[in-house]
């Protein structure tokens, strides 16, 4: 289109803001029933959480959201929104609940694991799943149908700085009828038993 002005000049100023795209999501997991934090980053502007992959009210905005109690794996969705620019999709974070009453976290390898006994878990660590600093959360009873051993951090591919074994709430139990020891620290250092 071409226009003509007589005796005027007009000067425009068009700014072009760029459409922001989500760049990465992170999932979070439980064992069992809760409440977990998920994450992600946006190229620009302001990121949006959602219950639904189209259409619902923002449940949250930032780059990182606090899921309510869940018992079940959900899916929460985010897109992000830059000057009045928005991403075309939203794109899907999801909160994973699992079963079992014994959590593990570690600083490297698999970073999270879920399993019904102590000693499961201490496989784990034994086979080199999970590595460096490990947290073992005792979330529920459990019933140990053999000896949980732990070997030292350097036996076979178990590699380990340190291990911290604690329940999260009072009165829970790790129990078994078992020949032996319940629990073997097979010379295990940096093993704080809480």
């Amino acid at each position: 289109n071409e226009a003509n002005f007589c005796g005027a000049t007009a000067t425009a100023t068009v700014t072009v803001n760029p459409i922001p795209t989500i760049t990465q999501t992170t999932n979070a997991s439980s064992c069992g029933i809760g409440s977990v934090v998920l994450k992600a980053t946006a190229s620009a502007g302001t990121i949006n959480w959602y219950a639904a992959a189209t259409g619902g009210s923002s449940l949250g905005t930032g780059t990182s959201f606090t899921t309510p109690v869940l018992s079940t794996t959900t899916s929460y969705w985010v897109d992000a929104t830059n000057t009045s620019c928005t991403t075309a999709t939203r794109t899907q974070v999801t909160a994973i609940i699992s079963t079992g009453n014994v959590e593990v976290a570690a600083s490297t390898g698999t970073i999270f694991g879920c399993y019904s006994t102590v000693k499961e878990a201490f496989d784990k660590i034994n086979d080199g799943t999970h590595q460096g600093v490990i947290t073992i959360k005792i979330r529920g009873n459990t019933t140990e149908t053999a000896t949980a051993t732990l070997n030292n951090s350097g036996n076979g591919s178990s590699l380990y700085s340190s291990v911290l074994l604690y329940p999260t709430a009072p009165n829970l139990k790790i129990e078994g009828s078992v020949a032996g020891q319940l629990i073997n620290l097979n010379g295990a250092d940096n093993v704080i038993i809480d």
